[in-house]
């Protein structure tokens, strides 16, 4: 559980009244914590005014009956906004908040599985791949970010334009 979802739990304890037992947590799915009562809450960390949601967390979101999405920023304790998904249609913006579906957030997690799959099966190191990658791409520059979780590929204009 990341700060931000430990923060959400203690309000939903202190604040608004659910006994530990009545609250589930899913470190893993959509949305993040299921509540005894049926309701469901998605919490997000909004530094701005939008909230940038990937399409697959989205269609999960929309399966949920009465979700919320709880909007908290880097220092609140109780979240600024509570954002109900049904009836929802990003792009729209709800109080001060302006959320947006991102339609690549799938295709993005799936390359980054690809190229982690491809390390491993191959047994590359991410310099073998940044090689390999700026040859075939022709690129003059190819940085491979690679940490747990993350898996960027940052590259420049191909050579010669």
């Amino acid at each position: 559980m990341n700060k931000t979802e430990e923060r959400a739990r203690t309000w939903l304890i202190g604040e608004v009244g659910y006994s530990p037992e009545d609250i589930v947590f899913r470190s893993t799915k959509s949305p993040d914590f299921v509540l005894a009562d049926g309701i469901s809450v998605e919490v997000k960390r909004v530094t701005g005014k939008t909230l940038t949601i990937p399409e697959y967390q989205w269609l999960d979101l929309q399966n949920c009956q009465n979700c919320l999405i709880a909007i908290f920023d880097n220092v609140c304790v109780v979240p600024k906004a509570l954002i109900p998904v049904k009836g929802l249609k990003p792009p729209a913006t709800w109080g001060e908040y302006t959320i947006k579906v991102s339609p690549d957030g799938m295709a993005k997690w799936r390359f980054h599985l690809r190229i982690l799959s491809e390390l491993k099966d191959r047994g590359l190191t991410r310099e073998q791949f940044r090689t390999e990658y700026r040859e075939k791409h022709k690129l003059e520059k190819a940085e491979l970010i690679l940490s747990i979780g993350e898996l960027r590929v940052e590259s420049s204009n191909p050579r010669g334009k």
